[in-house]
This record gives structure tokens, C-alpha cells and sequence, in this order.
């Protein structure tokens, strides 16, 4: 497997959007425009399989909190089903903390209660941080 940054001319960025329009009440709404905006920033990667199968996407942004540091921001984390429990998720959170793109040091998410992709993010490392009101 391997993971390539997604740019606005990606033949990938199709499978993106499409991969996240079939999980869309997970990730919640993300226009189309921002989709292309984080792809001009280089800010989505794409994991693909040694036969070239789009298998899932990690989409992230970067901020400036106040810090010297930029936190990295991740806002989607996407896996196809068939490929689920195979380690594509650590693969996308290992590359982006190696290759530190942007600078940052830290990561951060947010994602609601109740959802079941919650048990994955203590086993990727994240540590609960708390509550905000939605």
C-alpha cells in the first residue's frame, strides 16, 4: 500500500468525494469547494493497494492556535469497508507524523459520542480531551 497526496487534478479526488458521500452521516457535511481547496494545499492522502485500488483517505488542515507550532487537524478519516481492520488507518496517521509536512508535532480530532469509529482513535494513540457543545 501506499498513500499519495490528492492535488485538484488527482484522478483520485473522484474517489474521495464519492467515498465520502457513501459514509457522509459520519463525517458530516463538507462542501465541494473545500474539498477542493484542502486538495490545492496538498492536504488530503490517498491510500492506494499495490493493484492501484483507491482504498480510503485521510483529510487534514492545519492551524495556528496561539502556538509556535502548527497543529495538524484531522478532519476525515476514511476507510472503504472491504479494506477496514488492516492497518490503512495507522499507515495515514504514521506517514503524516513522519513526514511532518507542515511542521506540526501535535494532531488533533474531534468526533461525536456515538459513533462507533470512537473505538478506533485510543488504539491509533489519541487520548480523550474533553467535550464541546454541537
Amino acid at each position: 500500500m501506499k498513500l499519495i497526496p490528492i492535488n485538484r487534478d488527482s484522478p483520485y479526488l473522484k474517489d474521495v468525494k464519492d467515498l465520502w458521500r457513501k459514509n457522509s452521516q459520519t463525517l458530516g457535511f463538507f462542501p465541494e469547494g473545500a474539498f477542493n481547496e484542502h486538495a490545492a494545499r496538498g492536504w488530503i492522502l490517498a491510500a492506494i493497494s499495490d493493484s492501484g485500488e483507491f482504498c480510503g483517505y485521510l483529510l487534514y488542515r492545519v492551524v495556528w492556535r496561539g502556538s509556535v507550532w502548527p497543529i495538524g487537524v484531522i478532519v476525515h478519516l476514511c476507510v472503504k469497508e472491504e479494506v477496514r481492520r488492516k492497518g490503512v488507518s495507522r499507515t495515514f496517521l504514521d506517514q503524516l507524523m513522519k513526514s511532518r509536512r507542515e511542521g506540526f508535532l501535535k494532531l488533533q480530532l474531534s468526533c461525536r459520542r456515538g459513533y462507533l469509529a470512537n473505538a478506533v482513535w485510543p488504539r491509533l494513540g489519541f487520548t480523550y480531551g474533553g467535550e464541546i457543545t454541537g
